[in-house]
């Protein structure tokens, strides 16, 4: 329930009581935050989370000297993003696309539920457990209670995730804060229903 509680919280405040950086932390899992039409090219909020995602690996990476860099997990829009700004840097580091057809609102395309479905598969594949969580300041409160219902349950959270909204998003609930919390209070309740947080 606190993690349901959480998920409201930061849906309105964009703060999410991070876990800060977990020790043996050995891959990155980022989601999208709103999308562009097809043919605009990445949007400016997943062009900052593209960014944060690079910071972050770059510092783990540093306080793990010896360690290669962490193999990130990314939905596709921030795959997209992260090669825009830096293409040797997503050779390297990105190991799994999750792509799909951006959600809709009443449901359809791909949602968090479905790209941290997709995301756990591929790392139990591979041996991870303990990912950096990486996502839209006032949506990964629902990303961390989504993760830790699907078995990720040691991961780590910045407090410095990117916070802005993009005002030209096909998604309209990822317009504006208020337009977020339009549909995010109701939705975690909904999700919850379904089992899903």
């Amino acid at each position: 329930m606190t993690k349901i509680f959480n998920a409201f919280c930061t849906a309105a405040t964009g703060k999410n009581g991070s876990e800060g950086f977990l020790s043996g932390v050995d891959c990155m899992v980022g989601l999208s935050f709103g999308a562009r039409p097809e043919g605009e090219g990445p949007s400016p909020v997943n062009l900052a989370l593209a960014r944060y995602m690079i910071a972050e690996s770059n510092r783990s990476h540093k306080m793990l000297p010896g360690n290669p860099e962490l193999p990130i997990i990314a939905q596709g829009e921030i795959a997209d993003a992260i090669a825009s700004i830096d293409e040797g840097f997503a050779a390297k580091a990105i190991k799994h696309v999750i792509r799909g057809e951006p959600s809709s609102n009443g449901g359809g395309g791909l949602d968090s539920y479905g790209v941290l479905l997709d995301a756990k598969r591929w790392m139990d594949e591979n041996c991870l457990e303990k990912p950096i969580l990486a996502g839209h300041a006032h949506h990964i409160g629902r990303i961390a209670a989504q993760a830790y219902k699907l078995g990720i349950e040691d991961y780590a959270i910045a407090n410095d995730l990117p916070d802005s909204f993009d005002k030209k998003s096909s998604q309209w609930w990822t317009r504006s804060k208020e337009l977020w919390m339009l549909r995010e209070i109701p939705g975690v309740f909904f999700l919850w229903l379904q089992g899903k947080i």
